[in-house]
């Protein structure tokens, strides 16, 4: 809770540690009194002042502000120098604390934001407290120098595992430096009035506000401007891309729950503009990971969201791209968690408060709101879009998460099932296990054909065992079943016979290509395209593994040395069966 003074100053008083170790000089009016006042019961009492978000005026936050009867003409940074010099400095400042908490719970799911010194914060006192408290932010403000960041860092981390979130308060003044953001790694930077006063009059404060916004989007803390009094202040903040504000223009402070004033600058024009970037990213992605990244980069960046893309593979979903969270929970079955069950149903999830949805699964402390949205490739359905959020979501964010989808879909389309699909290597190591635990040559030769068309992203797959009297087809799947079924023995042993002395070879499909030279026309038909990986294991050659596609296709490094490692794999286990 920040210390304000009774008094009508131009705007909120900050945190008192500024002045710590010195006496104030008095102002005029009655004169002071013992500190110890300050500790009666109800002399501490607290106002709030609403923290607003630029984009459309939610409110996502009240400030409470403390106030003291016995001191009502002086400055608290001035009665808690007082303390400071009296030795009851942190009990004024609890006292502080239980005031803002008194207020409740605000409206509309925003959050308390509460002042606190660093020594407060090394109070174990404060854990009751705050056990008890509504979702809340602390505001850390430091105008003197901390000399040890290390139990401050470790007593933060674990207040953020209970819930708590963290805003470096005054960012610009005194000693709260970058420096000291980045030791403290806050949720919120909140930028001191000195920066914003005047900021549409003045270049250079421009330039430092667009580099804290810039530092924010690094680092995924939302950016506040405190004290905006004009509404040229705030347009100018809205174009810098600040996130939240508060100040006089806004709602004053006020006992209760201040209604603020109406600050959505933005409109569907606006929101319309800011998609033209990532359209124009995405049209230059050229692989589903950069496509992913690109989605996940823009929607953190615009939104301040923690957002993540989960790709279906082997029946699970896998984290393709995420910003923010501090857990991936990956290999995630369909109906698991939000993001699941928006795979499984294949429909839209919105939670605007996830503590109400029992399969919320936590990627990072505080998050408020989870929106998901599936993707699809083709008419199938793909993965999911996941965005998660400290406060509700606003409808623009999830507009832009929609759009964002649709975009992706669109350029999935465009790239083809060829830039979709799993790397090879990853779909190697999901056949891996089961090709491992076959119980026989039968089913492992079964499982191996299944293995090779997921590996290769080809078609068809045969594979033959050699024994003492030749060839023997062992499994054979895909279009070109009744083809491979129906070699003779001599064509078969044609395609052993090029694969003396190499790991593999391959064709891509042209008329004078490895299907036609060897197998005659009709086998071309079903293998234009065809990779030869011969299976061999203690110095012998085992059997051969074929995968073929009945349209010409590049068969890329990729999938040879992947598809070669598949061979290496069956003729490992193979050789632990019997031939028979």
């Amino acid at each position: 809770m920040k210390y304000s003074p009774s008094c009508a100053d131009r705007h909120p008083v900050s945190n008192p540690s500024r002045v710590a170790g010195r006496l104030p000089r008095a102002r005029s009016g009655p004169p002071l009194v013992d500190v110890s006042s300050l500790l009666a019961p109800g002399d501490i009492t607290a106002v709030t002042q609403p923290i607003v978000r630029v984009a459309d005026g939610v409110t996502v936050g009240f400030e409470a502000l403390a106030r003291s009867k016995s001191f009502s003409f002086t400055s608290p940074d001035q009665w808690l120098a007082r303390a400071e010099a009296a030795g009851c400095r942190t009990d004024v400042e609890l006292a502080c604390l239980r005031a803002g908490l008194a207020l409740g719970t605000p409206p509309g799911g925003a959050r308390l934001f509460l002042n606190a010194s660093a020594g407060l914060l090394l109070d174990p006192r404060i854990d009751d407290l705050l056990a008890a408290a509504p979702e809340h932010v602390l505001e850390v403000t430091e105008h003197e120098r901390i000399a040890d960041y290390a139990p401050l860092s470790e007593r933060l981390v674990r207040l953020a595992r209970a819930g708590t979130l963290l805003a470096v308060d005054d960012v610009g003044a005194g000693y709260a430096n970058m420096a000291h953001v980045l030791r403290l790694s806050p949720h919120f930077i909140k930028i001191d009035r000195s920066i914003v006063s005047g900021l549409h009059r003045d270049r250079d404060r421009r330039a430092l506000i667009a580099a804290l916004v810039a530092f924010g989007v690094a680092c995924g803390a939302q950016t506040v401007a405190e004290g905006v009094e004009e509404v040229a202040e705030l347009n100018a903040l809205g174009e810098l891309g600040v996130d939240l504000v508060q100040g006089y223009l806004i709602a004053r402070p006020a006992s209760g729950w201040p209604t603020p004033a109406h600050t959505d600058g933005g409109g569907a024009a606006k929101q319309d503009l800011a998609l033209l970037p990532l359209a124009s990213r995405i049209e230059r992605a050229g692989d589903v990971q950069t496509l992913a990244d690109v989605v996940t980069g823009w929607l953190h960046e615009e939104h301040r969201l923690m957002p993540s893309i989960y790709v279906e593979r082997g029946g699970v979903l896998r984290c393709l791209s995420r910003r923010g969270q501090w857990i991936v929970h990956d290999g995630m079955a369909p109906g698991v968690g939000i993001t699941g069950r928006t795979f499984a149903r294949d429909q839209e999830a919105w939670v605007p408060d996830v503590r109400a949805d029992p399969s919320y699964r936590a990627a990072i402390p505080g998050v408020r709101s989870e929106f998901s949205v599936p993707l699809h490739a083709g008419r199938h359905r793909f993965g999911v879009l996941n965005v998660e959020s400290y406060s509700e979501l606003s409808f623009a964010a999830r507009e832009d998460t929609r759009q964002a989808a649709l975009l992706f879909e669109r350029r999935l389309d465009a790239l083809g099932p060829r830039h979709v699909r799993d790397s090879p290597l990853r779909a190697l190591s999901r056949s891996a296990p089961g090709l491992a635990n076959a119980g026989s040559r039968t089913e492992l030769a079964q499982r191996g054909v299944r293995a090779a068309i997921d590996v290769s992203a080809l078609t068809s797959a045969a594979l033959w065992w050699y024994g003492p009297e030749g060839p023997e087809l062992g499994a054979v799947t895909g279009p070109a079943l009744k083809v491979f079924a129906e070699l003779d023995a001599a064509t078969v042993e044609k395609l052993f016979a090029i694969a003396v002395g190499v790991t593999s070879c391959h064709t891509g499909g042209g008329p004078r290509d490895l299907a036609a030279s060897f197998l005659g026309a009709d086998f071309e038909t079903a293998a234009r395209a065809m990779l030869v990986v011969p299976l061999r294991g203690h110095g012998s050659t085992l059997g051969l593994l074929v995968a073929t596609c009945g349209r010409s296709r590049d068969i890329g490094s990729d999938v040879v040395e992947a598809t070669e490692l598949l061979g290496l794999h069956i003729a490992a286990t193979a050789a632990g069966y019997p031939t028979a």
